[in-house]
């Protein structure tokens, strides 16, 4: 299925057309599916990608969804909100939701809002060595890029946090 959605430039005044294509395959019969999805997944495209998820988990009973991200060239952070959505979606339902072959500038946004290491396949290694085998998420407060706490609000671009330190940060 490809979706293209118009999004009006208030800024030139005209519409650009913005596409997302999704591609569906697998079967509700072994309660896996793989959702393919190209294209830019910006607010213009995310309605689709959301109603493309809630199907799958919603009303097909998939239990295990895999969203190829091979295909994707942008990804903002309304499409990030959805594929949170959509994660949350499927373990309110008791199933996964994970992401594959995301690569360049996704991968990159991903890696650095740290839903990569959420929405990962269990089992997933990723850039500190650190897997998450026993399928849970890590979202302990720890960057899967250098394994320090970034999420007390602290954070400084060489990743290390001062506020749960108890000393003040280096001048």
């Amino acid at each position: 299925m490809t979706r293209e959605n118009p999004e009006q430039s208030a800024a030139a005044g005209r519409s650009r057309v913005c596409p997302i294509t999704l591609s569906v395959t697998g079967g509700a019969m072994d309660g896996t599916r793989t959702l393919a999805v190209g294209g830019e997944i910006d607010l213009a495209g995310i309605d689709a990608l959301r109603e493309a998820i809630t199907t799958a988990v919603e009303h097909d009973g998939v239990r295990r969804l895999t969203v190829d991200l091979g295909a994707v060239t942008f990804l903002d952070s309304s499409g990030i909100g959805t594929l949170v959505f959509g994660h949350n979606l499927a373990v309110r339902k008791g199933g996964l939701l994970c992401v594959v072959n995301a690569t360049g500038m996704v991968r990159t946004v991903l890696e650095l809002t740290g839903v990569l290491a959420l929405l990962s396949p269990p089992g997933t290694a990723h850039l500190d060595g650190k897997s998450h085998l026993d399928g849970k998420s890590h979202l302990d407060g720890k960057s899967h890029l250098d394994g320090k706490s970034q999420l007390d609000g602290g954070f400084r671009a060489d990743g290390n946090s001062h506020l749960d330190s108890g000393r003040p940060p280096p001048d």
